[in-house]
């Protein structure tokens, strides 16, 4: 929100942001920020990996953050190049057992036809098998994914709608837990009133959606809105999940649209 910390992250050796502080942490356990990309925000000195910061070194497992390098030039320096895996050596497939004295040639070769069909009806059941439950777990996340569209649709202009009515609390009411805890009323209010002072708007457009799931949020519908108002349009990046049986805001972040 606006009077949050802003912050900068880099792709590559390209400068991106800035965003508030819980849209990183979300994209910090989407795995699209690593324990060793450069952020910064004007708190701190340098560019750091983000395992080095005291704010987000818990979720990379880090206890106490190494300290942060003397301040380079500005811009946004290419993040270090990761070492590559050592080539796993090759392993000699097994030999077959020495035939035992006594045993005719033939029953060797039909102990090996046997275990040749054994392991080919293993291999078919583990292919059929793992093939079931990708199918079905494709099929299921488009299920959600449909059934969900129009509540996120509902959810997104309902929010926007109390902004605009001048309803801020019942809009911080019906937002995640995670987002009220990294965002105060106090500090939702100036940005809401800001919003508000847009006006209603007079058409909303969904750009861009996207389903993803991670350990800590389940489930995360990402929805981009484009608002056009009578002065300006505005792009909306929502972020939402099911929480309590409820359709909430888990993020926003927002930019007048070019």
């Amino acid at each position: 929100m606006a009077n949050e910390e802003q912050w900068f992250y880099s792709d590559g050796q390209t400068q991106k942001g800035p965003v508030e502080r819980h849209v990183l942490e979300l994209m910090i356990a989407q795995g699209q920020i690593g324990a060793e990309t450069l952020i910064w925000c004007n708190a701190l000195p340098a560019w750091a990996p983000a395992r080095q910061v005291a704010q987000f070194a818990s979720r990379f497992g880090a206890a106490t953050p190494p300290p942060v390098p003397a301040p380079p030039p500005p811009g946004t320096p290419p993040p270090p190049g990761l070492p590559a895996a050592p080539a796993a050596p090759p392993s000699a497939p097994p030999g077959l057992p020495p035939p035992r004295k006594g045993l005719h040639p033939l029953a060797w070769v039909a102990i090996g036809c046997g275990a040749l069909v054994l392991l080919g009806v293993v291999a078919l059941a583990l292919v059929g098998f793992f093939a079931y439950r990708g199918v079905k777990g494709a099929v299921e996340g488009v299920k959600e994914a449909v059934e969900a569209k129009d509540d996120c649709q509902a959810v997104t202009e309902t929010f926007l709608r109390e902004i605009a009515a001048g309803k801020y609390q019942a809009a911080y009411d019906n937002t995640d837990p995670n987002f009220r805890q990294s965002t105060t009323l106090q500090n939702f209010t100036p940005v809401a009133r800001g919003l508000q002072d847009l006006g209603a708007f007079q058409q909303l457009n969904c750009q861009e959606k996207e389903v993803s799931t991670n350990a800590q949020y389940g489930t995360v519908y990402k929805r981009v809105y484009v608002a056009k108002y009578p002065a300006k349009s505005m792009k909306y990046t929502f972020h939402l999940r099911q929480e309590g049986g409820k359709l909430r805001v888990l993020a926003l972040h927002y930019e007048e649209e070019k």
